[in-house]
């Protein structure tokens, strides 16, 4: 019998020829699908956003203009990505009421597509059997990457074509390459730094091989997919640069690590790498809108994860092949992004990211077993590692389902949505609210409001910029002084001055408040924001 010899990890790439479990990848793509409805008829979660986006179809499909309120001026750019909008304007047009359900039924069906197209990219690395089913089986059913796309949010559809573009460097046609990268940009404004990524990589090639038309093919179908959009943002409103991209860069500090001293960066580092960029790497619930609540493990899972990019970009490195590097490019891009360029780094904003990580990491994953694990094991060995993985998601997903669930109910239904439906009852069309969530209060109001940062109001921008040293949402709506007032508790602190100022304008009308015994049935209740509301009314109007 010769003795074992374990192969460097060079020599053991298997061939990229060698079978595509198929069978496996159409019952985790079918898994995933179902899921997703279930999640939809279960718990009829909508978030927030999704409703600003959508207020904004409805108006362009009722004649009122492509804006959030017609009755405040000019139209508004009140949306960042084109395809959230227009999805929904489609469904609009073709029967009223039906855009937010054609998103979700689209969001579904792309989240088979997601899991084929990412088990494709996978297998194309030349992972092992396993990892191929670790990368399939997160997609499908790890709860953010239901969540978003499931609630109304372009999530969905930015991450498949975020995997057709990955896809599309296997082979490297341009014209492919070039249709991935305009229905990109169609997706997110934020996937130009993507298109850099690709373009670098389209050089390299084209330097190599002397032949630069591919650049130009691909260029080419950028221009014809994204560049009407642009045409037409800049004819309608005068400036192809979303007012919320302006808003959030007025409002929030982005480069929030300036003026902090070093010993505190560390661990804010640390909070933001666990809660709020990488935590859906692992068990976690992002449903109540406050970053990732974690579960037993304390993140452990999700930054073991993390940990594996580390050999996954190592072996891109060594393979040299496109998509690898592609990936692996694009992962530390954003995740470079999302922690140190962004204040808030929103759930579904990581939602791409976290897939592309997986991606990495089963690359690393598979560097290290072959490595260290003879033929034979890998295998047996790749398929517990992403059964023991996947388990710890789906352990979790009962009562994260259950959890939106409860949200739903009790806070967006119970109290959000009861808030805009009573600022319609009692406030005239043109009157005005200020408040800082957005979707809820002024989709049932269909009123003015004052929202910070501004996502949809031309004044409240106009304030921001103007203000640059102090612009808080107290100090902007002490300036505006809009006829009513939609506050958190812990935003009108007791025995301030702001807390002064509001009782010695406006009086208390209505509070809406999630009981005690619902709120205790939400999964971390203490970590929603949105469960006490005060509505005031300006004395004068």
């Amino acid at each position: 019998m010769q003795p074992a010899v374990r192969e460097s990890a060079e020599a053991s790439i298997e061939p990229l020829d060698r079978e595509f479990p198929r069978q496996a990848a159409v019952v985790l793509a079918v898994l995933g699908v179902s899921v997703r409805l279930f999640f939809w008829f279960y718990t009829g979660r909508t978030w927030e956003d999704a409703l600003i986006t959508l207020q904004h179809a409805e108006n362009a499909a009722r004649g009122l203009g492509l804006t959030h309120t017609p009755q405040a001026g000019p139209p508004l750019h009140g949306f960042t990505s084109p395809l959230s909008v227009l999805i929904p304007l489609v469904g609009e047009l073709i029967h009223r009421g039906f855009g937010l359900t054609l998103l979700r039924l689209l969001s579904a069906f792309l989240g088979g597509v997601s899991v084929w197209l990412g088990m494709r990219i996978a297998h194309a690395m030349g992972l092992a059997y396993g990892f191929v089913l670790l990368v399939g089986g997160y997609i499908a059913l790890e709860h953010q990457q239901i969540l978003y796309g499931m609630a109304g949010m372009e999530t969905q559809v930015v991450l498949t074509i975020l995997l057709f573009s990955f896809h599309t460097l296997l082979e490297f046609n341009p014209n492919r390459v070039g249709i991935g990268l305009g229905l990109a940009m169609l997706g997110r404004p934020d996937m130009a730094f993507w298109v850099g990524i690709v373009f670098v990589l389209i050089a390299w090639r084209c330097r190599r091989e002397k032949d630069y038309r591919p650049a130009w093919i691909a260029l080419a179908w950028l221009a014809v997919l994204y560049g009407p959009w642009l045409a037409f943002t800049t004819w309608y409103y005068g400036s192809p640069v979303p007012n919320t991209i302006v808003a959030k860069a007025l409002g929030y500090d982005n480069l929030w690590y300036l003026g902090h001293g070093k010993r505190q960066l560390p661990a804010m580092i640390w909070s933001r790498i666990r809660y709020y960029v990488f935590g859906g790497l692992g068990p976690a619930y992002g449903g109540n809108g406050t970053g990732f609540q974690l579960f037993a493990d304390g993140g452990a899972i999700a930054c073991g994860i993390l940990l594996l990019m580390i050999p996954g970009c190592l072996r891109a490195w060594r393979r040299k092949d496109t998509v690898s590097l592609g990936v692996c490019a694009f992962a530390l891009t954003y995740s470079l992004y999302y922690l140190f360029a962004m204040n808030f780094s929103f759930g579904w904003y990581v939602v791409p990211l976290s897939a592309a990580i997986v991606l990495v990491s089963a690359s690393g994953a598979d560097l290290l077993l072959r490595s260290t694990v003879r033929h034979s094991l890998r295998r047996p060995v790749s398929l517990g590692f992403a059964t023991a993985y996947l388990f710890s998601l789906v352990l979790v997903l009962p009562m994260c389902i259950a959890g939106d669930r409860h949200v739903q109910q009790f806070v967006e239904d119970g109290s959000r949505r009861r808030i805009g439906e009573y600022l319609a009852s009692v406030a005239a069309p043109d009157q005005t609210v200020g408040c800082e969530p957005l979707g809820y209060v002024g989709y049932y109001s269909r009123l003015i409001v004052y929202d910070f940062p501004g996502l949809c109001s031309r004044k409240v921008t106009e304030f921001m910029r103007t203000h640059r040293g102090n612009h808080g949402p107290q100090v902007m709506w002490e300036a505006l002084e809009p006829d009513y007032l939609v506050l958190r508790p812990h935003e009108i602190p007791k025995d301030s001055q702001w807390e002064a100022w509001v009782r010695s304008k406006y009086e208390l009308v209505r509070e809406f408040r999630v009981p005690e015994a619902r709120a205790k049935q939400m999964l971390y209740p203490e970590l929603n924001i949105d469960r006490v509301f005060s509505v005031f009314k300006h004395k004068a109007t």
